[in-house]
């Protein structure tokens, strides 16, 4: 369960990050 929370965080900041290119 806690990697489920890591994979989330990851996913999310791949998103911020492609909305900064």
């Amino acid at each position: 369960m806690k990697r489920e929370g890591e994979r989330e965080r990851e996913k999310k900041r791949w998103r911020q990050q492609q909305r900064l290119r």
